[in-house]
């Protein structure tokens, strides 16, 4: 799971300025940024709908070969699996509505609006679903995990890891950095929303009305 190639590549990318932009430079722009979009949705959704079957069928044969499976861990998988089909859906959607290099820019400006529209709602809602999934995941494969280790250890065992400090602290870790980073990526998530996606919302806007009027 790669949750910050998204937002990335966007921040490569120069910061736009909205409705202040000049309709010639919007238009002289046009091309090469709506190509620089479609490369990142499809790359986005190659990583996360492909990368995802893979890792939950590695993830998979690993704890099948450590004798670690049972349903909590099938259904973990399974729920990542689902995440990953969103992404491969949205690949699909995304190329069958994706038009042709012969299209009129009119109809090139029509559809990027559309998708970038579509792309904000998509992103601005992962914590709805993406993240949700994923955590429910987790706590599924951990206690799957914890199911199988705990019928083999010794008696007190859990009360022994959380009362030495070594382990303790290793325990702690493991739990406050991922969300630490799960809040991180979040607001960076809603920054890039503001700071990248809106204004350049505006300004495909700008250039539809520059065109409808005939300037």
């Amino acid at each position: 799971m790669n949750l910050s190639d998204y937002e990335a590549i966007w921040k490569r990318q120069s910061l736009p300025v909205g409705t202040a932009t000049d309709p010639g430079e919007l238009r002289a722009t046009f091309e090469a940024k709506r190509r620089k979009m479609e490369g990142t949705i499809l790359l986005r959704n190659y990583i996360e709908g492909v990368g995802g079957i893979i890792a939950s069928i590695g993830f998979g044969w690993l704890t099948w070969s450590m004798g670690l499976f049972g349903w909590p861990i099938l259904l973990g998988l399974t729920v990542i699996a689902g995440v990953s089909c969103v992404f491969l859906y949205d690949l699909w959607r995304f190329r069958q509505r994706r038009v042709g290099p012969e299209a009129s820019m009119l109809v090139k400006l029509e559809a990027n609006i559309t998708e970038l529209r579509h792309q904000r709602g998509f992103i601005s809602h992962y914590a709805k679903w993406y993240l949700t999934a994923y955590g429910t995941a987790l706590l599924l494969l951990g206690y799957g995990c914890w199911q199988k280790v705990r019928h083999g250890a010794p008696p007190e065992y859990l009360v022994t890891l959380l009362t030495t400090p070594s382990t303790a602290a290793w325990i702690a870790i493991l739990l406050v950095v991922p969300i630490g980073a799960t809040v991180w990526w979040w607001v960076d998530v809603q920054k890039a929303i503001r700071l990248r996606i809106d204004p350049r919302l505006e300004e495909l806007e700008k250039l539809r009305r520059e065109l409808l009027a005939g300037g």
